[in-house]
Parts: C-alpha cells; sequence; structure tokens
C-alpha cells in the first residue's frame, strides 16, 4: 500500500469489495481491477474543492517551478482550479510558492519468485511559500510518498504501465499536502497570524 501520513492509498479501500468475492493479490483479474481503480481515481483526482483566495496584504500568486515534474503541474493545475491566478511576473506584492527538488526514486525490496520482483516507488519534493521580499512565510518543507508493487519481468508492458499509474497517483497525493498547507497558510495570513511552526 502507499505510505502516506495523511491519508491511506484510496485504491486499497475501493479493493475490500473485490476481496470479499474472491478476487486476491495472487490472482491475475486482482492486477487488472487494480489498475482500473488506479486509473479511475487518478482521472477523478481526488482533487481538494472550494475556493482558494489570497490574502489581502497580497495580490498575486506565483508559482516557481523551475524543474517543473508532475507534482508541480497537478499543484498548477490545482490552484487554478480553485479559482487562483497565477502571474508570469511579479506585480509588487506577489505570494511565491516554490516547488523544487521533485525525485523519483525505486529500489527493490524482494524476489517473490523468478520472475518477480517486489519494488518500493519513493517520489519527494520540497516546497515553500515566501513573501513579495522573499522572505520565507513557511519553513521549507520536504514531504514524500512510497508504494510497493511488484514488477513481472515475464509482463514488461503490463508493469510499466502499472509504474506510471502509481507515480502520477503519488504525485497527486503529495500535490494535494501541499495545497491544503497553502489553504491552512493563506488562512492564518488573512488573519495576520504566521504560517511557521
Amino acid at each position: 500500500m502507499i505510505a502516506d501520513t495523511e491519508k491511506p492509498y484510496p485504491a486499497e479501500t475501493a479493493l475490500k469489495p473485490a476481496l470479499r468475492h474472491g478476487i486476491s493479490p495472487g490472482k491475475p483479474l486482482y492486477k487488472l481491477v487494480l489498475i482500473i481503480l488506479v486509473a479511475g481515481l487518478s482521472s477523478c483526482g481526488f482533487q481538494l474543492r472550494g475556493e482558494l483566495s489570497i490574502p489581502a496584504a497580497y495580490n498575486a500568486l506565483q508559482l516557481n517551478a523551475p524543474n517543473g515534474g508532475i507534482t508541480a503541474q497537478l499543484v498548477q493545475q490545482q490552484l487554478i482550479q480553485s479559482g487562483i491566478t497565477l502571474q508570469a511576473s511579479d506585480p509588487g506584492r506577489a505570494l511565491h510558492l516554490s516547488i523544487r527538488n521533485e525525485q523519483l526514486e525505486q529500489r527493490s525490496l524482494a524476489i517473490r519468485e523468478q520472475e518477480t520482483k517486489v519494488y518500493e516507488m519513493l517520489l519527494s519534493i520540497s516546497y515553500q511559500l515566501t513573501d513579495a521580499e522573499h522572505k520565507p512565510l513557511t519553513p521549507l518543507n520536504t514531504i514524500q510518498a512510497s508504494h510497493s508493487y511488484n514488477y513481472d519481468s515475464q509482463q514488461v508492458l503490463s508493469s510499466v504501465h502499472e509504474e506510471n499509474i502509481f507515480q502520477k497517483e503519488l504525485a497527486r497525493q503529495l500535490a494535494d499536502r501541499i495545497i491544503r498547507h497553502v489553504r491552512m497558510c493563506f488562512a492564518q495570513l488573512e488573519q495576520n497570524a504566521s504560517c511557521m511552526p
């Protein structure tokens, strides 16, 4: 299952009815059901709903993600969907959300059968919110999410497809966590409170 300190991997809960009907992790149908569920969850996004309002002391938000990456793209999408207009240039009193160091790691955990290996996928990213003078409003936070999965060398295309799906789901989890933190910080700044711990 995917390790996330704030919420469980959603497909795990969705798969419980399948498990009750005899579709077990050792059966090919289980893998097919898992791929379909994760793809569906990724497409609908489990995105955080509701409008985001920039605190009154500021007039814009700039997203700085020099290295791009899936997580940064999802954060940008969620900000826009939440009603935030992102500025390409600093109008003078802009908040700055910096996203950097998105790293994907994969490591072998075990060998279950002759052709099947167990891997762990770990996605991490750092982010920080700063004011118009680039003074930190939040610490430089590094967050991560992970997922363990089987890689079958006899079904390379299927295994690679699964890896892509799980990477997108991990990125979506991290993007959701960043948006939650931004939402909380905006509320605190509106009350002239600090976002620092």
